[in-house]
């Protein structure tokens, strides 16, 4: 089961933990952000991919590397993709 969350720290940040294969997240985030844009919606959007989803600490690594990925993409400009493969010791996605 799908699960997404908005963030208590912004109100107009959301995560999304993704169940199951993902062939590609390039081609998932573009068809994400294009389904938003055709509706008028603009986004930032982070990806973060682990085939792990039942371990706890892995969904919470998983979800802060999501969550960096989304500030990644607002500091590029926002309306853009950025897929985190993980995090520098600053907490910066690499």
């Amino acid at each position: 089961m799908d699960e997404v969350f908005r963030l208590h720290t912004a109100g107009d940040e959301f995560v999304a933990l993704l169940h199951g294969p993902i062939s590609d997240l390039e081609i998932f985030g573009q068809s994400l952000l294009g389904r938003l844009r055709s509706r008028g919606v603009t986004a930032s959007v982070g990806l973060a991919y682990s085939t792990q989803t039942d371990h706890v600490p892995e969904r919470v690594n998983l979800r802060n590397l999501a969550e960096a990925s989304c500030r990644e993409a607002k500091h590029r400009g926002g309306d853009c993709v950025v897929i985190g493969l993980g995090l520098d010791d600053s907490g910066d996605v690499t």
